[in-house]
């Protein structure tokens, strides 16, 4: 698209070789172009905000989903370790027991462990999300400089390290409380 002094010259130049009429017509033309220039640039600021909103909500939804997958590990674990802990205290008083306290050992390990990754997971979704934001801003630092995006981009991958971290600590607490489940399972079998 011409500039302004590129589109006067152009003009200067028109109506010096054609005559007066076609400056009108070319001046019709050019206010056509601007009206469709500014619809089009309307029409991507809008597409932008929406684009922009789409992309807030999915990154709550993701959060949320994330929050009640750890929430629900954390209580699966706590749970099983507290039951567990409960049919210790009642084998203790039970004098002709079959299963020893030590046998209920290695099952409660798995479930402690599985609540260590799932606070774990915690820390490393606070630091990804403590990163993603760091990035936000030092992208809009960039732009607000006119700068190139790139250079606002280093610590994108930090940030995805965390977020691997996090989901990779939310399956090993699942994978832990199923093991848990597992080993009590054979130990109240015998």
């Amino acid at each position: 698209m011409m500039n302004k002094a590129e589109a006067d010259a152009y003009f200067t130049e028109l109506v010096t070789k054609r005559g007066v009429a076609e400056k009108d017509a070319l001046v019709m033309t050019t206010e056509q172009m601007r009206f469709e220039y500014k619809a089009d640039i309307e029409e991507r600021i809008e597409q932008n905000k929406l684009r922009q909103t789409a992309d807030a909500e999915m990154f709550k939804a993701v959060i949320e989903f994330g929050r009640n997958a750890n929430k629900a590990t954390f209580v699966m674990n706590g749970a099983a370790a507290l039951g567990l802990l409960t049919l210790a205290g009642h084998i203790s008083t039970q004098p002709l027991s079959k299963i020893s306290i030590s046998q209920l050992v290695s099952p409660l390990n798995w479930f402690v462990f599985g609540i260590i990754f799932s606070a774990g997971c915690t820390g490393c979704s606070y630091f990804s999300q403590r990163q993603y934001r760091r990035n936000g801003w030092e992208q809009w630092a960039v732009q607000d400089r006119g700068e190139d995006l790139q250079a606002g981009q280093p610590h994108k991958e930090t940030e995805n390290c965390w977020a691997q971290l996090a989901i990779a600590c939310s399956v090993m607490s699942g994978i832990c409380f199923a093991a848990g489940c597992l080993f009590a399972l054979a130990v109240l079998d015998n």
